[in-house]
């Protein structure tokens, strides 16, 4: 894991499959080779050199539909329309997390970057595993945001 998830204070995310199929703009069903509901391949993998635990947490990251800004030029098979494209990466799987964090910080303004991030771990766990297992890949695994 590198900058800025080694960060210890950052919430470093890891990415997870949720879809691996979608619709272009030109109507033509397209497949990602990712297996879903695991880990993303380019999802890096912990812990840092000093042994601390990361990625903290893990959120959907795989063939999210997000807004397309009128700057970018994405390859044509990602475009879903003219406002919307398909995306992968930990650059997906952040954002979620972070509109969690806003939602926490909305509901109670005078909470730390401390006590963030133990919510965060705390109502996170690795599908199959108990609440509290970590996972070099998977950190404590996916955000169970209904809990917050």
């Amino acid at each position: 894991i590198g900058s800025p998830g080694c960060a210890k204070q950052a919430v470093t995310v890891a990415a997870f499959t949720t879809r691996n199929e979608w619709t272009d703009r030109r109507g033509v069903e397209r497949v990602a080779e990712m297996d879903l509901n695991t880990i993303c391949d380019f999802s890096s993998e912990g812990p840092l050199r000093d042994g601390t635990k990361k990625p903290d947490v893990t959120a959907p990251g795989a063939m999210i539909v997000s807004c397309l800004s009128a700057q970018s030029k994405p390859e044509k098979e990602y475009r879903i329309d003219d406002t919307y494209l398909a995306e992968a990466g930990t650059s997906m799987a952040c954002p979620f997390a972070v509109g969690i964090v806003a939602l926490l910080l909305e509901r109670k303004a005078t909470l730390d970057a401390k006590a963030v991030k133990k919510l965060l771990k705390d109502n996170s766990a690795i599908p199959g595993r108990p609440a509290g297992t970590f996972d070099s890949k998977w950190g404590f695994g996916l955000i169970n945001a209904k809990d917050l």
